[in-house]
């Protein structure tokens, strides 16, 4: 199958480096080059990796929350209104929003579906790994697999440590999951997988000190993306590797900034008042 090829935008394209790359625009800013420079098949599947914040957003409005609008989101306030109205019309009209943030807008104003408030980014997570695994592109769709065993991983390990019900918060159905589900009787050791990968995150799982196994985690995740991304040269898919990578390096970016820091802080004392976890999961000063 025909590829598009991007030359002359990937080889001008500043390198990135874990720790210390020096990459100049935001991410909005590159967002916009990017819509600019690639083609419109392949700039929706840069649109994928961005919903998340959208996410964020509808719940936000929905919720009338006076919190800030993410930009980074591909859909605006005027857009979830324009999807609310179209539900409520009488003839069925082409929705505006991907079809599980459609139903959650559904489910959300049914009196007769009761949803608790800390379960809106799970339910838009799972209907959101459920559309993205829609797409034909092969490595798009192992990341997303990946990203998502890895997050279910964690899951799973905090919900063992801490006695929850594992099963009420894994995401998916893949047989990743299956076993998750089945950890009670566990240790993560146990967990049986063909992916070194996914062998060394259940190792990282075991580092007690928040900060330190998130660093470790972002850090095979690059790992994960210069290996998989290593045959591609000016395709698509080296353009997505660039653009996860370079979530990671703002990431890091803004927790290395004192603001960041405090967010930081108050990510983790929410995780802690939600989790109920020890003292353990402080937040170690670097």
């Amino acid at each position: 199958m025909f590829k598009n090829q991007y030359f002359c935008f990937i080889a001008g394209l500043p390198d990135l480096v874990f720790e210390d790359s020096k990459f100049s625009a935001t991410l909005q800013e590159f967002k916009q080059e990017l819509r600019h420079e690639l083609a419109s098949e392949d700039y929706e599947l840069i649109r994928l990796l961005f919903l998340p914040y959208d996410h964020e957003n509808l719940i936000n409005h929905l919720l009338k929350n006076e919190k800030e609008f993410n930009p980074l989101g591909n859909y605006n306030p005027e857009d979830f209104d324009e999807q609310i109205e179209r539900l409520n019309a009488i003839l069925e009209q082409e929705p505006v929003l991907p079809d599980y943030m459609v139903q959650f807008i559904l489910d959300f104003y049914d009196e007769d579906i009761t949803i608790d408030e800390k379960d809106f980014d799970k339910i838009l997570a799972e209907g959101y790994y459920k559309y993205v695994f829609q797409t034909g592109n092969s490595f798009l769709h192992q990341w997303f697999e990946f990203e998502m065993n890895t997050k279910n991983i964690l899951t799973a390990n905090i919900c063992r440590k801490y006695d929850r019900k594992i099963e009420d918060e894994i995401i998916g159905d893949n047989p990743m999951a299956a076993d998750l589900k089945k950890l009670r009787s566990k240790s993560m050791g146990e967990i049986q997988t063909d992916d070194d990968y996914l062998n060394e995150i259940i190792r990282i799982t075991e580092i007690d000190e928040f900060y330190n196994r998130e660093l470790k985690q972002d850090q095979l995740k690059w790992n994960y993306l210069n290996e998989h991304t290593f045959f591609f040269y000016f395709t698509i898919e080296k353009v997505i590797g660039y653009l996860l990578k370079l979530f990671i390096v703002f990431r890091w970016k803004n927790l290395d900034s004192e603001e960041g820091k405090r967010i930081f802080e108050g990510m983790i004392r929410e995780f802690q008042t939600a989790y109920e976890l020890p003292e353990e999961f402080n937040l170690i000063n670097r």
